[in-house]
């Protein structure tokens, strides 16, 4: 499965865990942040660096099937990074406190855990139930247009 893990900055040794783990496990990274760094950087260089970086996390978003959050209450681009996997139908999991000044942690399609493990197996779960769900055929022949 493709999945984008999202966490704060200061704490990228443990997305790159989670990001570890979820290999061993046989999964894809869509795009990993964790080797970022702007450090010496300003300007427009700075400026430049930075559009970059967000456009290549918004790829990562947009090419997962499933967003993992490592919250933190003082995590900003994390919310961004929930908010278009909700935009987009994107399975999201959060991983840590559920307690944010962030209604859309209300949501069905947010799902929150204590533990890394209990996320990747409900996450790992979905999949397979998505996977084995029989096919919509909820368009008949006749509605259906092949442009021809």
């Amino acid at each position: 499965m493709n999945v984008y893990v999202a966490g704060k900055f200061e704490e990228k040794e443990l997305v790159r865990t989670v990001q570890r783990t979820l290999l061993e496990r046989g999964h894809t990274i869509t795009h990993d942040w964790t080797g970022e760094d702007a450090t010496g950087m300003e300007g427009e260089q700075l400026e430049e660096y930075l559009a970059d970086n967000a456009s290549r996390d918004v790829d990562g978003v947009a090419a997962a099937e499933a967003v993992l959050i490592l919250n933190h209450p003082k995590g900003f681009g994390m919310m961004a990074e929930m908010g278009m996997a909700i935009a987009w139908n994107i399975p999201i999991y959060v991983i840590g406190p559920q307690i944010r000044d962030c209604i859309f942690f209300h949501l069905p399609e947010v799902q929150g855990f204590d533990t890394i493990e209990d996320a990747l197996e409900k996450m790992e779960a979905d999949q397979i139930e998505r996977d084995q769900a029989p096919w919509d055929d909820s368009l008949g022949e006749e509605e259906y247009d092949d442009g021809e």
